[in-house]
């Protein structure tokens, strides 16, 4: 029998063998301090070139290599919101009463068109980019033009939006709704359990939602909004972003930690050490990940 118990003991542990963790973005390749107050959401340009954010008038094009400033956009007002064209890799810079396309490598804003005040969300989607605004407007407006082409008023007004090509999610309070960004048609909705304080796009299929109410950042597909998959994280989820493949998941909970959780369920980091995160994306090939906090830009990379 005490020949055999080795065996045994190594069967067991090949069977309960875990998954290989997820290799995530943990290493900080360079940090940007802010000089004001900073758009409430920070971005990769679509090529994957340049992190982008807004410091107070000042809108921010950083090399992802060590975070150094390679252009600088001065507009009149801060930026509030930033959003990246999908093809032709520009960017929308939102102000309080206006919206600026602006084109990397020249650094030169091509386009300006006013808007009203009060705007709380945006998104691209489509061959649009979304505002909506305090007052339950959604605003569409073309993306080279910034022509305003489609509105909808929505009650209760509409506090975040996340957007990919064929659809455009928009929670208001507790209720997510999935439209169509050609007419801004309703085609589903979700009431969540709790209310949802941040969405972002995943790949062009799916979005995650922080959730108040519970501890688990959601992963719904678009455009029918089925719940596919729940990342279980320590407290309750204040913004997300979940990477392409769903592999893993980046948040940051109301315990005022950053963690990651992997597809499997299992947490592969915890840190407090980037302070309040107002904000978190993944570029498109996973490799690098941006937390916007109330003063800084931190770049990781894998």
């Amino acid at each position: 029998m005490k020949k055999l118990a080795p065996v045994m003991l190594l069967v067991c542990a090949c069977m309960q063998e875990p998954e290989p963790a997820p290799l995530f973005p943990s290493f900080t390749a360079g940090e940007r301090a802010l000089s004001s107050t900073p758009s409430l959401n920070c971005l990769f340009t679509a090529d994957n070139r340049y992190a982008v954010v807004g410091d107070g008038g000042s809108l921010l094009f950083l090399e992802l290599v060590h975070g150094r400033v390679h252009g600088l956009v001065t507009l009149p007002s801060p930026v509030l919101h930033v959003a990246s064209q999908k093809e032709s890799n520009g960017v929308l810079a939102v102000t309080q009463d206006s919206v600026y396309l602006v084109v990397p490598g020249s650094f030169l804003v091509a386009g300006r068109a006013s808007i009203p005040s009060g705007v709380t969300a945006c998104a691209v989607s489509g061959n649009r980019l979304f505002l909506a605004f305090s007052d339950g407007a959604v605003r569409g407006f073309d993306q080279e033009t910034l022509t305003e082409e489609v509105t909808r008023s929505v009650s209760p007004a509409v506090n975040c939006l996340a957007g990919s090509t064929g659809y455009l999610i928009a929670a208001s309070g507790d209720l997510l709704t999935c439209y169509e960004p050609e007419r801004l048609e309703p085609v589903a909705e979700y009431a969540a359990w709790g209310e949802v304080t941040h969405l972002g796009p995943v790949g062009e299929d799916w979005v995650c939602a922080s959730i108040g109410g519970g501890n688990e950042v959601a992963l719904f597909s678009a455009p029918v909004l089925e719940l596919q998959m729940m990342f279980t994280v320590p407290g309750t989820p204040m913004v997300a972003a979940v990477e392409g493949d769903a592999g893993y998941a980046f948040a940051y909970t109301d315990q005022g930690i950053l963690v990651v959780v992997g597809s499997g369920g299992g947490m592969e980091w915890r840190t407090a050490e980037f302070g309040v995160v107002l904000d978190i994306a993944i570029s498109n090939d996973g490799w690098n990940a941006l937390l916007l906090s109330g003063n800084s830009l931190f770049i990781l990379e894998k």
